[in-house]
């Protein structure tokens, strides 16, 4: 902007200044040109007697026929005569300077007047003859005016066109301002409606497209999260309902079996170790799911820590798989298969035993058939060792293999054939990895859980 106003000024005073230049160059070389009769005119001066007014008189109309004027004054500045009203009194004190006492007549150019001066003498008069160019004289006080105004007119014009150029630029500049702000103003209502589904659309200065870009970015973010957050609402919601529904099964259970009890229906020693055993195992499955809830509790606050110690595979599954058969004593198989040996990793064998149980729960709940076999396959490849767990149930549906393993996701959303919280494989996947492993799930005749754990080798201290 100040470019654009400086230029202006430049070219406007430029042309000003050509403008002057070129009248007053015209104007100068008609100044410096004598007037046509000045020689005749000179010669007559010296031939009157200027005590004599009548002989003044006679040639003051003797130089107007010649287009002259006179002046004739005393040496202290007194007019005696003068016959025209174009000169002022700063024309009288700069004519003055000229006048020399030699008795003879001298002729200038002064500011466009062709001007003849003669003093007779021992007179103590002045004679001055000149001729008329609608010029005065340009004295010093003139010149300086002009100088002024001339400046004047710079200026204002200076200030003119300063404030229509910057009058134009502002109005520019807060339009390009002002537009992105304006769409920035106007997404914010949406998002304060909740509406997230409309991107700001802008072209324009790369500053303003970099933060409509980014807000496009918060809002996608923003809304993102919250559709997340609504997911997890709802699955939380389902969680509450379903454990509310997990917990009064085996409660209701439980009462019946104590109120069966108490009333004396099971009258024999039989009947009442099948009533109490019962009880008992509805009182562990309701202790199962608080577990999971703890465990899921202390996994949402972060103060699930896992010590890490260094273990042989091979060892630590056996002794896993006598466990489980001696819990699970109808329809489940088990079986183990290993390829190497001395296979060791560094683990927590209480959490690892947590995550083989659950997956044996799984498989128990959601493999739907009569005859339940659960595999654990152990390898070793390169620096890192594999645990696969395989049942021969139905599996899981390929759309929703890669979900299993979020929190409150459940492969069967209905509760009527299977009962579930959607934590058991949440918290399998998260001790995992607090365990430096990896966990992924495939069908393969069946549902197969498949761990990835880093090698211990031989001299490793545990960390």
């Amino acid at each position: 902007m100040i470019l654009v106003v400086m230029l202006c000024i430049v070219l406007i005073y430029g042309s000003i200044y050509t403008v002057y230049q070129f009248l007053n160059q015209a104007n100068y070389v008609r100044r410096t040109e004598l007037a046509p009769q000045a020689q005749q005119a000179s010669q007559i001066l010296p031939q009157v007697d200027y005590t004599d007014e009548a002989r003044i008189e006679a040639l003051a109309e003797e130089l107007e026929k010649l287009e002259f004027y006179l002046l004739v004054t005393h040496d202290t500045g007194e007019t005696i005569y003068l016959n025209s009203s174009g000169l002022s009194r700063s024309d009288y004190k700069e004519l003055h300077t000229y006048s020399m006492r030699d008795g003879l007549v001298h002729t200038y150019i002064l500011g466009g007047m062709t001007v003849m001066t003669y003093v007779p003498e021992n007179s103590g008069i002045e004679v001055y003859a000149f001729n008329e160019n609608n010029v005065s004289l340009d004295g010093p006080w003139k010149r300086l005016i002009l100088s002024i105004i001339y400046v004047v007119i710079s200026i204002l014009i200076f200030v003119f066109v300063l404030s229509v150029v910057s009058s134009y630029f502002m109005s520019r500049l807060s339009k390009r301002v002002m537009e992105p702000l304006q769409l920035l103003n106007a997404a914010t209502d949406r998002i304060r409606e909740e509406n997230f589904s409309e991107d700001i659309q802008y072209q324009g200065d790369f500053e303003f497209e970099e933060v409509c870009n980014s807000f496009n970015s918060m809002q996608h973010q923003v809304a993102k999260a919250r559709k997340k957050q609504e997911e997890y609402e709802k699955a939380r919601t389902d969680m509450v309902a379903g454990i509310s529904h997990d917990l009064r099964t085996p409660l209701t259970a439980i009462q019946g079996t104590l109120k069966g009890l108490l009333d004396g229906v099971a009258r024999t020693p039989e009947m009442q170790k099948k009533f109490t055993e019962t009880a008992f195992r509805r009182s562990v499955e309701m202790s199962q799911l608080l577990d999971q809830l703890f465990y899921f509790s202390k996994i949402e606050t972060g103060n699930m820590p896992v010590h890490l110690q260094r273990i042989n595979w091979s060892e630590y599954m056996k002794e896993y798989m006598e466990k489980r058969k001696t819990l699970d004593t109808a329809n489940v198989r088990y079986y183990f298969h290993e390829t190497g040996e001395n296979i060791e990793s560094e683990i927590d064998p209480r959490e690892m035993e947590r995550i083989l149980d659950n997956l044996v729960e799984n498989s128990k709940k959601y493999a739907r058939c009569e005859e339940l076999t659960i595999s654990f396959t152990l390898s070793r490849k390169d620096d890192r060792v594999h645990l696969w767990v395989s049942d021969n149930g139905r599996g899981v549906p390929e759309e929703k293999l890669g979900h299993i393993f979020e929190k409150f996701y459940r492969a069967d959303e209905s509760r009527n054939e299977t009962e579930g919280n959607g934590l058991g494989l949440h918290i399998v996947k998260y001790l995992t990895e607090a365990m430096n492993g990896k966990v992924t799930a495939e069908n393969n005749e069946g549902l197969e859980i498949r761990f990835d754990f880093p090698y211990a080798e031989e001299g490793e201290k545990n960390g």
